[in-house]
């Protein structure tokens, strides 16, 4: 099941729920605005989805950056020839007045002249606004209340009579201005289209996140590698027990001072960009004065993925005196030092979100940003309260109360249960929804 976040206009979004059962391999939720310049604060709130999907080229772009840095595919509903055809066939066959004095934004004017060329169109009396240099990979410029002001001026000195807008936001404001006008006609296709090239996205996420993952710690005490067989055998169990607690993947003992970690993608890039590896250093270098070298690769076999790990050690281990983590890509690409880019966790937040959360359930913002962390590694896998409590390092009685606030506010709910013991009670499995 691809979760996909569809982030429209309100009322575009209840067109494209029309369409929602032609894609029934997915599951998704709506984020509404009013002004497609609100759509970045919107995207920056999401939570458990798998792939986002925009209304149109505006919300997209402004929005790219923020999906970019969080590693979230995206897509958007594109406003091409086909869609403009669409549209331009529609007001010939329901408008008086046909095709005369248009005034027309347009993300490319080129697809206009383009349609207007292959359908004989006089577009003589029509006036275009090209936001093609305002919408770019790199930057947004335009500004919705200016595209605004375009048609109206145009319509109050009688230089056009019907405005035809490719932001809802602009439609609405002229349509209360009683200024004849509409938003550019989206067929179902090309919603269709769209829902399933998400689904492709979202696909394509899931399996690369699955790509085999390794990582190896190397550990060094006051500058020399741990050579006795006390010190090896007394950090094992310390390093195996910690990072059983923070990480779902197998963990070997290596050689005396290393350990090697197996995994997925997905689960290590959880593990890495988040405070429980700053914690994990703070911890070994503070209580045992070791300095921590680590070594993540990528790759579509263990074996690849392990020799990428050991390429990664080395670039770590140039830092001898230093905590050093890197991640070597299945790509070869070099990344690092990981450890200087991580953050602190989170303990207060401006997301909507997550404070409506915090404050339905009364629990503090680390909390709720720790059990969203936790709902992103399971994606949408089920859980009980024992790998809950291991996960945040509370007790099973502590996970079972924090289970029930959750779930009386609505954001979790009992999906089965699991008996991996012949004898005893079974255990709830829980599944959450924080959005």
């Amino acid at each position: 099941m691809i979760r996909i976040a569809v982030v429209s206009s309100k009322k575009f979004a209840e067109e494209i729920k029309k369409f929602e059962n032609e894609v029934p391999t997915s599951r998704v939720t709506y984020y509404t605005y009013d002004n497609p310049l609100e759509s970045l604060a919107i995207v920056k709130g999401i939570r458990e989805c798998d792939v986002i999907m925009f209304a149109g080229p505006l919300p997209y772009f402004l929005s790219k950056a923020c999906t970019k840095a969080r590693n979230l595919p995206s897509v958007f509903i594109p406003s091409d020839e086909y869609t403009l055809t669409h549209t331009l066939l529609y007001l010939l066959l329901n408008r008086k007045e046909g095709l005369k004095g248009l005034s027309i934004d347009i993300h490319n004017e080129h697809h206009l002249h383009q349609v207007a060329e292959e359908m004989n169109m006089d577009v003589s009396d029509w006036h275009v606004l090209d936001s093609k240099e305002t919408i770019t990979e790199n930057q947004v410029t335009i500004d919705p209340n200016a595209v605004l002001e375009f048609h109206q001026n145009l319509w109050e000195s009688g230089k056009t009579t019907y405005a035809v807008t490719n932001i809802d936001y602009v439609r609405d404001r002229l349509q209360k201005m009683g200024i004849p006008s509409t938003a550019i006609i989206v067929p179902g296709k090309a919603i269709i289209d769209t829902f399933q090239q998400a689904i492709m996205c979202g696909k394509l996420s899931i399996s690369k996140n699955m790509e085999f993952s390794v990582g190896i710690i190397s550990v060094t005490l006051s500058g020399a590698e741990l050579t006795t067989e006390g010190e090896q055998a007394a950090l094992a169990e310390q390093m195996l027990t910690y990072l059983a607690r923070n990480l779902e993947s197998p963990i070997q003992k290596k050689s005396p001072g290393q350990f090697i970690v197996y995994g997925t993608i997905g689960s290590m890039e959880l593990f890495l960009y988040s405070e429980r590896l700053q914690k994990l250093l703070n911890h070994f270098s503070e209580v045992q004065q070791l300095v921590i070298h680590i070594g993540c690769g990528a790759g579509m076999t263990a074996k690849e993925a392990e020799e990428n790990a050991q390429t990664a050690l080395f670039y770590a281990r140039r830092k001898s005196l230093e905590h050093s983590v890197f991640f070597m890509t299945a790509e070869k690409k070099i990344i690092g030092p990981l450890n200087e880019l991580v953050k602190t966790f989170q303990v207060k937040t401006e997301d909507t979100e997550t404070l409506k959360v915090a404050g339905k359930t009364h629990l503090s913002v680390a909390t709720v940003t720790k059990l969203q962390e936790f709902a992103k590694l399971r994606h949408d896998e089920g859980f009980t309260t024992v790998q809950l409590s291991e996960y945040l390092e509370i007790g099973r009685r502590s996970a079972e109360r924090l289970m029930k606030k959750i779930i009386e506010e609505g954001y979790a709910l009992q999906i089965g249960e699991e008996q991996p013991y012949s004898k005893g009670r079974p255990r709830s499995v829980y599944r959450m929804n924080l959005n």
